[in-house]
C-alpha cells in the first residue's frame, strides 16, 4: 500500500514538472537586442527619443500588458501587443531633459506574458548638462550703508540647442528693483538695485528669472541676494565689553565713532542709560575722527552692566543718524 501511494506521489510530481516545463517551452519568451541605452551628453531642454527593438524567442505568442515609464519619460506600447514567435517589435521611449541636470538614468518597465520573466526593465541614461548659465549665480553687495542706491548685474545665457527661452525676471522685496540691460536671442544682461531705505541688518533677498522650458512649461530659477547692512554711523569696537569690574577706581575706554554719511558728521547728542556709565565727545585735531570717551565708576555698580549709549549724529545737510552702543560688565564675585 504504501509503496503504490509513492508511486502516484512521483507521478503527480513529474506530472507537475512536465506541464511546467511544457508551459514555459510553449510561451512567448521577450528578448531585447539593448535593454541599456546611452544618450551621451546632452543639453537641458533636448527631447531623447529612442525605440527599443524586442522580439519574441519563444515558441508561442508573447502578449505585452503594460508599459510604464519612470517621471519625465514618456513611452508608446509596443508596436502591436501580441507578438508571434520570431517576429520583432519596437517600444518607442521619449525623453525631455527639461529640469533635469548632471547624470540621469530614467527606466521603462514591460510587463509581459513571459513566464521567465514577466517583468523586463529598460533604460535610458546619459549627462545633462545646464541650458542656461547665470552668471554670478549669486550677488554678495558685502558690506553697504542705507542712504544712497547701490547695484549689481548679472547675465543668463541659453545654451546651444536647448531649445529654453528667458521670459523675463522678477524681484520679491519691497527694497529690491530689477530691470532688463541688454538682450539678445540667447543672452540677457539685468541690473539689481537695492533701495536707499535698507533695514540696518543682515540683509537676504531673491529675484527670480522666468523661463519656458522645450516642454512649454515656465518655471523660475533664483538668484539669492545678500548684503550686510551697517547704519550711517557705528563703532570701532562695535560693542564696549568692560569684563570684570574689579577695583574701585574708574574704568576708562575710548571709543571710534564711525560716521559714512553726507560730510564730516557733527555729533548732536548722547544720552546714556545708565548712572555708573558716562561718556563725552572727542575729537583728534588732525584727522577729525569721533570718539567717545567712555568712563564707569564701579562705587556705583550694583549689578551686571548692560546699558547703551545712544549716539545721534548731524550729516552736511542736517539729517539725523543714530546709532547705539552696547557696554557691558560684570560684577565680582562677592
Amino acid at each position: 500500500m504504501k509503496r503504490a501511494s509513492l508511486a502516484i506521489i512521483i507521478s503527480v510530481v513529474f506530472s507537475c514538472f512536465s506541464f511546467v516545463q511544457t508551459y514555459a517551452q510553449s510561451g512567448g519568451k521577450l528578448v531585447v537586442e539593448n535593454p541599456v541605452f546611452d544618450f551621451g551628453t546632452v543639453t537641458e531642454g533636448t527631447i531623447i527619443q529612442h525605440n527599443f527593438q524586442i522580439e519574441n524567442k519563444g515558441s508561442g505568442v508573447l502578449t505585452i500588458s503594460r508599459v510604464l515609464a519612470q517621471c519625465g519619460c514618456t513611452a508608446s506600447n509596443v508596436t502591436k501587443n501580441e507578438i508571434a514567435t520570431g517576429e520583432k517589435g519596437e517600444i518607442k521611449v521619449v525623453f525631455d531633459t527639461s529640469n533635469f541636470k548632471g547624470d540621469v538614468e530614467k527606466t521603462v518597465t514591460v510587463y509581459s506574458s513571459d513566464p521567465e520573466k514577466q517583468i523586463t526593465t529598460l533604460s535610458l541614461k546619459g549627462k545633462i548638462q545646464a541650458g542656461v548659465v547665470i552668471t554670478p549665480e549669486r550677488l554678495m553687495f558685502g558690506e553697504v550703508s542705507p542712504g544712497s542706491p547701490i547695484s549689481k548685474s548679472f547675465t543668463i545665457e541659453t545654451k546651444e540647442g536647448s531649445k529654453i527661452q528667458i521670459l523675463g525676471a522678477k524681484s520679491f522685496s519691497r527694497y529690491v528693483d530689477i530691470s532688463e540691460q541688454k538682450a539678445s536671442a540667447n543672452r540677457k544682461e539685468f541690473l539689481v538695485q537695492l533701495g536707499s531705505d535698507l533695514p540696518v541688518e543682515e540683509f537676504r533677498a531673491r529675484v527670480a528669472v522666468e523661463v519656458q522650458g522645450a516642454d512649454g512649461k515656465m518655471r523660475s530659477i533664483d538668484i539669492p541676494i545678500f548684503a550686510s547692512v551697517k547704519g550711517l554711523v557705528r563703532f570701532n569696537p562695535p560693542v564696549l565689553s568692560l569684563g570684570i569690574l574689579e577695583g574701585k577706581g574708574l574704568i576708562q575706554r575710548k571709543v571710534k565713532v564711525l560716521f559714512s554719511g553726507n560730510g564730516q558728521g557733527v555729533l548732536k547728542s548722547i544720552n546714556v542709560s545708565n548712572s555708573a556709565v558716562k561718556a563725552r565727545e572727542s575729537r583728534d585735531e588732525r584727522s577729525g575722527d569721533i570718539f567717545l570717551d567712555v568712563e564707569v565708576d564701579p562705587n556705583k555698580v550694583t549689578n551686571d552692566i548692560k546699558a547703551a549709549i545712544n549716539v545721534v549724529l548731524l550729516d552736511a545737510e542736517g539729517k539725523e543718524a543714530s546709532a547705539s552702543l552696547n557696554v557691558y560688565g560684570i560684577m565680582p564675585p562677592k
